[in-house]
């Protein structure tokens, strides 16, 4: 009953949540006790524009994404730029840029309009 309407409290097996709980805490813990935040930010802006070529395709001549094409292809070569320059000693600084950058592209990537089904998460 995994996420579905039948996913009611009655049929929870507490000894399946106790694990879940357990591998949520100790991924939890490596990323907060990690020294730069484990994500592949030029793989996410790549991610993106696979996704809005996918919705263009889907929408055809009926919504044009190319302007959307434009700036994500500028934001991978700047990224790729950064990645490429950024010394590994500005930590706390690339950190707080790659949540800044990531913020809103997760909001793209992983909402509900996402055509990511059936792809891994990175």
């Amino acid at each position: 009953w995994w996420h579905t309407p039948d996913d009611t409290f009655d049929k929870i097996d507490f000894d399946v949540l106790e694990t879940d709980a357990h591998l949520y805490v100790d991924a939890l813990a490596a990323l907060v006790a990690a020294p730069v935040l484990p994500v592949d930010l030029v793989a996410e802006v790549q991610n993106l524009g696979q996704i809005i070529t996918s919705h263009q395709e889907t929408a055809g001549d009926r919504f044009d994404l190319a302007a959307a094409v434009t700036r994500q292809s500028r934001l991978l070569a700047i990224v790729q730029e950064i990645h490429n320059a950024l010394p590994r000693e500005a930590e706390r600084d690339f950190n707080l840029g790659m949540v800044r950058v990531l913020r809103p592209l997760f909001r793209v990537l992983y909402g509900p309009l996402s055509l990511r089904r059936n792809q891994p998460h990175p």
